[in-house]
């Protein structure tokens, strides 16, 4: 005779899908200089095609 479990069974967590550029997790990890930097590349790309 089989035993019969009381536990549940376990459901895996759903996984997090990866976080977008535009989310405040993809650049939580970065140091501010960096940020800085990126700021400032973007700034002028944006600014030259302005132009």
């Amino acid at each position: 005779m089989a035993a019969i479990s009381l536990v549940p069974p376990q459901v895996p967590a759903p996984l997090m899908p990866p976080p977008r550029l535009t989310s405040y997790r993809y650049w939580e990890h970065y140091q501010a200089d960096a940020l800085h930097a990126i700021h400032d590349a973007l700034g002028r790309v944006l600014s030259d095609k302005e132009r």
